[in-house]
């Protein structure tokens, strides 16, 4: 199936802010960290939906994999032209050998039978249609950290006339459906 990526201009705290909302489960509560690093960054332009739900697959992932213990840290920094999110943990990590097909396919699927092995490569679809990139930091001692970084472009104010300086207001995504 293929959809449309809908633009529009976001700050990282809505997407951070309704990403951890969806685990608001008390268990779920006291494990993960929301930071505070993203409070002064710009907008940027982007389908809120897709990357709302790209953290909180992300997010999923590091509870489900992590075990019981593990408590996940999320946030944002701001590069020159970019926003990079992220989402780490203090679990397990990733065996070194899945680490090249991560993001492939129906390929990982941690220690789960219950996974489709189809959330990473969703993520990484829909990080690509907003022109960004996907990837991980692993350590076996430390848990692994996943990055994504969406190119900082705003939306002009149509309602004006003013064009957007951003080519074309949707792109065609690849729905890799859970």
């Amino acid at each position: 199936m293929t959809g449309e990526i809908t633009l529009e201009n976001i700050s990282a705290g809505r997407i951070l802010g309704e990403a951890i909302n969806d685990f608001s489960l008390p268990e779920h509560t006291k494990r993960i960290v929301l930071g505070e690093l993203f409070l002064a960054y710009p907008l940027f332009a982007a389908d809120a939906r897709l990357l709302k739900r790209v953290l909180t697959n992300l997010v999923s992932n590091a509870l489900k994999h992590g075990g019981p213990n593990t408590r996940v840290h999320v946030d944002a920094e701001l590069n020159d032209s970019e926003i990079c999110f992220f989402c780490r943990d203090n679990g397990t990590g990733i065996d070194p050998a899945m680490l090249p097909r991560l993001f492939d396919a129906f390929e990982f699927r941690g220690n789960e039978s219950s996974s489709s092995g189809l959330g990473l490569a969703f993520c990484k679809a829909a990080v690509r249609a907003h022109g960004g990139r996907i990837w991980c930091d692993n350590s076996s001692e430390q848990g692994a950290t996943f990055y994504f970084s969406i190119p900082i472009k705003e939306l002009q104010n149509e309602r004006y006339g003013e064009e957007s300086r951003l080519e074309g207001h949707s792109r065609n995504i690849q729905e890799i459906q859970e």
